[in-house]
């Protein structure tokens, strides 16, 4: 059974997923800027997004367990970029690995 962790301060909390696993289940333009993302990192916002997470995620793969981090203190994640479904394809693109034969970016 797949682990995620779940992020916790004292007011709010989030599912860390990674990107690929967003795109796979096609729900990142559904995912609000309440979410942040750092590297290929998406924390889901406990209310709406991990919710959605959730029924996409069991629905294709079955159920899934946690691992809370809790945060006595204001959580980092607080400061990260704010999700937007356009920060994928800008992390993908980062990611891909030039070719200086081709002159273009491939996978």
């Amino acid at each position: 059974m797949r682990t995620f962790n779940y992020h916790a301060d004292s007011s709010h909390g989030w599912l860390a997923v990674k990107i690929d696993l967003i795109q796979e289940l096609g729900i990142a333009d559904k995912i609000s800027q309440y979410s942040y993302i750092r590297g290929n990192t998406v924390y889901l916002e406990e209310d709406v997004d991990a919710v959605l997470f959730h029924k996409a995620y069991t629905a294709k793969h079955g159920q899934y367990d946690t691992e809370t981090k809790y945060y006595d203190r204001r959580s980092p994640i607080r400061s990260y970029k704010p999700f937007t479904p356009d920060k994928i394809g800008a992390i993908k693109n980062h990611n891909r690995k030039f070719d200086p034969l081709k002159k273009e970016k491939q996978s």
